[in-house]
Formats: C-alpha cells, sequence, structure tokens
C-alpha cells in the first residue's frame, strides 16, 4: 500500500508541474547532454556514460542513464556526436535521442575558441497505467498510456580556453504538452586555478530556467591533485534562498574521481536533498560517470591538457 500510495504521489507531481529536465551532479563532465557546443571541444573520440540513482530506498524514485558520443571531424571546426538519455520515475518514463552538430571558431592566437552547436532531437513519453494499479481509468491523466516520438531541435555556444569556459543553451527549444516537456535555459561557467605544482582548484556552476518552476542554481568546487585525483563539493539551491532549507529545497553533495589512465576517468558523486517529504524514507541519490577518450582526432585547437 505504501509503495502505491508514494508511487501516485510522484505521478501526480510529475503530470501537475512543468516538467523539469534532470540535473546532474557530473554536468562539469558532460556538458553535451544539455548544450550541443559542447561537442568536440576534447579533440578527441569521447565516450561518456553516467548512471544516477535518486532518493536511493524510495518507492518508485527517479533512475537516470545517459550515454554520449562525440568526435571532431579531420577538419578539427567541425565535430559531431549523439546522446541517449532515459529517465524513468515510477510509472513515467522519458526516452530522448539526439544528434549533436557543432562548429568551432578560433577567435584569435591566444587559444580562444568560440563554438556553436545545433541538436536534434526525438522524445517519448510512457505511462505504465498497469503498474499502478489504482482503480482510476476515469480520470484523463491516465487516457494517455504513451506518447510516440516527436522530434526537437535544440542550440547552444559554448566559450571555451585553456582554463575557462561559458555556455548558454536550450536543448528543446519547442514546448509539447503531450510530452510534459518545457523549455530550458542552461547557463553553465566554470575556471581553472593553479594553486601549485600539484594542486589545482576547479570551480564550476551552472543555472537552469524554464517557466512554472524555480531558478536552480548549482555551485560546484573541485580540488584536483597531480591532475590524477579529485575531490569536491557541491550545492544546489534556488534562486531565492542561496543556502538550501527546508522551505524552498536544495541540497549538498560530495564528488570524488580518478583519471585510471590518460584515456579513462571514472567520478562519483552522492548528494542529500532538503525541503522535500521523501528525506524520511530515502539514503540520498548516488551518481556515478566514466568517460573514454579514445585518441585525439586532429592537433587540437587549444594545446594544453583539457579539464572541462
Amino acid at each position: 500500500m505504501r509503495k502505491i500510495l508514494l508511487t501516485y504521489c510522484l505521478l501526480i507531481f510529475s503530470l501537475g508541474h512543468a516538467q523539469q529536465e534532470s540535473m546532474f551532479n557530473h554536468y562539469m563532465f558532460n556538458t553535451q547532454i544539455f548544450n550541443p557546443g559542447y561537442v568536440g571541444s576534447s579533440q578527441s573520440y569521447s565516450f561518456n556514460l553516467i548512471q544516477r540513482n535518486q532518493w536511493v530506498g524510495f518507492d518508485g524514485a527517479p533512475v537516470l542513464q545517459a550515454i554520449s558520443f562525440s568526435t571532431p571531424v579531420e577538419s578539427k571546426r567541425l565535430a559531431y556526436g549523439f546522446t541517449a538519455i532515459s529517465d524513468k520515475i515510477g510509472p513515467i518514463r522519458n526516452n530522448s535521442f539526439a544528434g549533436d552538430l557543432a562548429y568551432h571558431l578560433l577567435l584569435n592566437d591566444n587559444n580562444r575558441v568560440l563554438s556553436l552547436g545545433l541538436k536534434v532531437s526525438l522524445n517519448s513519453f510512457n505511462l505504465d497505467n498497469e503498474g499502478l494499479n489504482l482503480n482510476q481509468s476515469g480520470d484523463p491523466l491516465f487516457y494517455a498510456e504513451s506518447v510516440g516520438f516527436k522530434p526537437n531541435i535544440g542550440t547552444g555556444i559554448y566559450y571555451y580556453t585553456e582554463k575557462f569556459y561559458a555556455g548558454l543553451s536550450t536543448p528543446f527549444f519547442f514546448e509539447n504538452s503531450e510530452l510534459r516537456q518545457n523549455r530550458h535555459f542552461y547557463l553553465t561557467s566554470g575556471f581553472l586555478i593553479s594553486i601549485s605544482r600539484n594542486f589545482k582548484l576547479r570551480p564550476s556552476g551552472i543555472i537552469k530556467m524554464t517557466s512554472g518552476a524555480p531558478v536552480n542554481l548549482d555551485f560546484s568546487n573541485l580540488f584536483i591533485y597531480k591532475d590524477q585525483f579529485w575531490l569536491g563539493a557541491n550545492i544546489r539551491s534556488t534562486y531565492r534562498d542561496l543556502f538550501p532549507n527546508q522551505n524552498t529545497g536544495g541540497g549538498f553533495g560530495a564528488i570524488f574521481g580518478v583519471n585510471v589512465s590518460n584515456s579513462f576517468m571514472v567520478s562519483y558523486a552522492y548528494s542529500y536533498s532538503l525541503g522535500n517529504k521523501t528525506g524520511v524514507y530515502n539514503n540520498g541519490t548516488h551518481e556515478i560517470i566514466l568517460r573514454y577518450n579514445l585518441r585525439q582526432v586532429a592537433k587540437a585547437l587549444i594545446d594544453s591538457p583539457r579539464y572541462f
């Protein structure tokens, strides 16, 4: 009974409010998911895999998987890639498949690059009525069990140097009521601070905006040792309160990762949310990202180690 009631609450919340795209703790490692301008900035064949289990221990809690690939072409200016996302919460599943294309413009000889990106996607919505078992067949909310793939487009700009980046994007430009899909805007930025030969700091932040929902802020700071290990913390809140609290929500988190080799990295993040009733029933959110860069396709536009 408890499982049914909790799942039902999740369903009503998801359908009765403007849907927000999922926020990743590792946004600084895979901006491609929401900004196509990021594609090709590593100048290598890049594979990324993200697994996110939110509110662990909570029946019907959100579970998300995302995979992405990107590579520049031999000219170095053009790059392409794809992303696939599966986002499930209770009986609701959203799937998205997207192709990404970016053009990188070298602004001057000081390693400053501006990238313009385009995302073309297919998105679907599925509601498992049988999994609900709530005898709500007369409710119009339960009539549409699924919505076939609907096309959408998105755009993004991404400016980066050796030690700084900033981006602005909207991955889904057209809103779709059938898919409960609202237009989102993402503003990102981050930079690298060299403390000594072995230690660096990497602060970064993201602002997410959409109609019908509070503006979300996410700030992170990673402490990097010998370009191999990193440990950091992140804080998430709304624009009204920069510090998370029980009234407006938000949360805290920690990130730890390692470059296993020159090609492979793994990073783990744990976060805990405030300001929602689920906190009584769950053990926080766990997220892991795996990245594999095969090789450099062409001489990089920025000839230095990449931290973004």
